[in-house]
């Protein structure tokens, strides 16, 4: 670590330089704290069976609870835009960009490529649940992503995670990557009418849903791409527009840069 050496005859003038020192080392984290995030690595499941059976999931209860006021349509996920999120990121520039790339494209050389040697493809959704445990004041309603019987999944998205946060390009948030998709979440409300804005992020009841889909089932799906996504912006099938792909079933860490 660099040592910086401050000289002064003045005793009160040296303490009062370092303390502007500090404190623009601390805003400087503090920005770096307050950035938000701009992509994320994500794995889509907007199409096929989970994707149709997302959306007769989100009908029944729209059917089955017509008066129950804290549930309404604008709560549930774009059916184009589910996915599960392995971890975000702030990509301010082109450059960051770039080398966000770079390090995927070497995570999937040392780390990607080793794991899917004995892995399957396949991956089910079944169940929900709510993210803080308590389906009375919930604020995201979540999909049960299920592992293997290998756990390589897990492994997988963890070992993604470790290495994009070993490159100081991610902040790591959990010991694991939470395997889910979300299906509901009251911060949606923020992007619908003013009424519904009024109302924030106010939590929801949604207990009655949980207990008659603890086990819903959304099906298989095959998992062979993995995308650095950007959450600020869409491509042309609704889902969000990718920096580039990484194609899991290619065995060179050869992946498709979107121009």
């Amino acid at each position: 670590m660099n040592k910086i050496r401050i000289i002064n005859s003045s005793r009160k003038t040296v303490s009062k330089v370092l303390n502007r020192f500090k404190m623009s080392r601390i805003n400087k984290d503090n920005h770096f704290k307050k950035q938000q995030p701009t992509h994320f690595i994500s794995i889509p499941f907007c199409l096929g069976e989970v994707r149709e059976r997302y959306l007769n999931f989100k009908k029944e209860i729209l059917e089955k609870y017509p008066d129950q006021p804290d549930v309404d349509e604008v709560l549930f996920q774009n059916p184009n835009k589910l996915h599960m999120t392995l971890g975000v990121m702030n990509l301010s520039n082109k450059t960051e960009q770039a080398n966000a790339i770079e390090i995927l494209k070497q995570c999937k050389a040392d780390v990607i490529d080793r794991i899917m040697v004995s892995q399957s493809f396949k991956m089910r959704i079944c169940g929900v649940g709510v993210l803080n445990n308590d389906p009375m004041k919930a604020r995201v309603v979540y999909g049960k992503v299920h592992d293997s019987e290998q756990q390589s999944w897990q492994l997988l998205c963890d070992n993604i995670v470790d290495y994009f946060t070993k490159e100081g390009v991610m902040e790591k948030e959990y010991d694991q990557v939470k395997m889910h998709i979300t299906l509901m979440n009251t911060v949606f409300r923020r992007k619908s009418s003013v009424e519904t804005i009024r109302k924030n992020r106010k939590p929801i009841d949604v207990s009655s849903i949980i207990k008659e889909y603890e086990n819903y089932e959304f099906g298989e799906t095959t998992v062979d791409a993995i995308h650095l996504s950007n959450m600020r912006a869409v491509s042309s099938s609704g889902y969000y527009k990718p920096e580039i792909i990484l194609d899991l079933r290619q065995n060179e860490s050869e992946l498709k840069h979107i121009e």
